[in-house]
């Protein structure tokens, strides 16, 4: 008795609704993603505080300095808290049926490359920290990382697809 392996490419309906379903997920995940790039940023000045008030203190007035450091950390924060509310708030009404425009599409290409830049960031860390209590912190935040990348690049290849495959389907 012979069996066969069915060789059926899935219709065009069923490729939209695959990245349809694709999008809504990823978009959810990079919501929650967004609460770890806050997490990220406040365990980083955390982290780096004294270094920073040491650094900015010997250039003089460290007072209002520090203030700036600050300052510039949490408009990145939010920011990136904004970029990440925009795609995933986008990828999921998208998900649903709702075309969006190219901004979230830019906006995932931009929050796809800083979150590239991180990776680099937690490799160029690893190699650098010597002490091993750093070393775990480092790798957990570059596996974050690196899922976030990986979770955008998804995104940006589902949504391209289903631009690309959705006049098809409509025939």
């Amino acid at each position: 008795m012979q069996t066969t392996l069915s060789t059926a490419q899935p219709t065009p309906k069923a490729l939209v609704r695959r990245d349809r379903d694709t999008l809504y997920v990823i978009g959810t995940g990079i919501l929650a993603l967004g609460a770890w790039a806050l997490v990220k940023y406040v365990m980083m000045y955390f982290r780096y505080s004294q270094q920073i008030t040491e650094v900015i203190g010997k250039g003089g007035e460290d007072g209002a300095a520090v203030s700036a450091v600050l300052g510039i950390i949490i408009g990145l924060a939010l920011f990136e808290l904004v970029l990440h509310v925009i795609v995933g708030l986008s990828a999921r009404a998208e998900g649903q049926g709702k075309r969006k425009g190219l901004l979230y599409l830019v906006c995932a290409v931009l929050l796809a490359f800083l979150t590239f830049s991180y990776v680099c960031l937690d490799v160029f860390g690893l190699l650098a920290v010597g002490e091993i209590g750093d070393k775990i912190d480092i790798v957990i935040e570059g596996i974050i990382d690196f899922t976030s990348f990986a979770m955008l690049a998804g995104l940006i290849a589902a949504t391209v697809r289903l631009r690309k495959s959705e006049p098809e389907s409509k025939e």
